[in-house]
């Protein structure tokens, strides 16, 4: 997000699923891994980020799995959608939807 945002709107609060915990939760109970629905993701994320061609490129060489290639985008910013190594899909890009706030 840019600077700004987290003054004017919420955070975002990740949760974590613990597979091998000893006793689970109705939240964990309650979530699916990729890996458990054939690869069908039931959620994706936007993340703002500053550079998206130097984020393009750490993702590639972490493992991702490019599903949308890097592009400038009709409506402003430059991002890319990828399959994380366990199977999550991410969009990041430089689009602030919240910037002309």
């Amino acid at each position: 997000m840019s600077e700004s945002a987290p003054d004017r709107h919420p955070s975002i609060i990740p949760g974590l699923r613990y597979t091998d915990a000893p006793a689970g939760s109705a939240f964990d109970e309650a979530m699916r891994a990729p890996s458990e629905l054939d690869g069908h993701c039931t959620q994706g994320a936007y993340v703002i980020v500053e550079d998206a061609d130097a984020h393009h490129e750490r993702a590639l060489a972490a493992g991702a799995e490019i599903l949308l290639e890097l592009v400038d985008q009709d409506y402003g910013g430059r991002g890319y959608t990828c399959r994380d190594p366990q199977g999550h899909v991410w969009s990041f890009g430089t689009y602030d939807p919240w910037a002309d706030d």
